[in-house]
């Protein structure tokens, strides 16, 4: 294929991901390849997705079907995951290891609190850890579930959000409480993470 005028490279497609991802680490380092679109280059070779988002909410009044809706909206951009956070509210090495993997991290949760659950607070708390480690320059976002999308547990979000480093991603549309919004809302984050990635 040629890409500059004087520079011929031949890429052969190979059945495994990482061999298409480590031909174009290559090919960027040679300034052939944009960083901005590499996911699309990658897909056109028949690879795999650079790009994770994981979902991660507290289940009640409905969350779960929104999660559901933002996971199925990021996954027209990118690898795209749904995590429950028990009621126990207990984190398994699974789910850190999901977390510290993905480009982009979703928060839900119920709305009828002033506050985030309790889960979630301690989900804060036990990812202090990662803090300019892992989740720092990851993409952020969150959704509220219930009768209104905004309050406490939303600015909660952006804070645990700010406090990591992370750079959060607004809903970018209407105050609707709708699974199409949450559909259109996961697509938005999961296109934002690509192109950092």
């Amino acid at each position: 294929m040629r890409f500059m005028p004087g520079l011929q490279v031949k890429i052969r497609r190979s059945a495994n991901a990482h061999d298409n991802s480590l031909q174009f680490f290559i090919l960027r380092q040679l300034h052939v390849v944009p960083k901005f679109g590499l996911n699309q280059w990658i897909r056109a070779l028949g690879g795999k997705n650079l790009t994770n988002v994981e979902v991660i909410y507290v289940p009640g009044h409905g969350t779960a079907q929104h999660a559901q809706a933002v996971c199925d909206g990021a996954a027209q951009a990118a690898n795209a995951n749904v995590l429950r956070i028990p009621e126990n509210g207990e984190i398994t090495d699974d789910i850190w290891n999901a977390l510290d993997a993905a480009d982009a991290i979703l928060f839900g949760s119920p709305a009828d609190q002033d506050d985030a659950p309790w889960q979630i607070r301690k989900l804060a708390a036990e990812s202090a850890k990662r803090w300019s480690q892992d989740w720092q320059d990851k993409i952020a976002g969150g959704f509220a579930v219930r009768d209104r999308t905004k309050g406490d547990a939303m600015q909660y979000f952006n804070q645990m959000a700010v406090q990591h480093d992370m750079t959060w991603v607004s809903l970018g549309e209407p105050d609707r409480n709708t699974l199409l919004t949450a559909r259109l809302y996961g697509k938005r984050v999961a296109e934002l993470a690509e192109m950092m990635n």
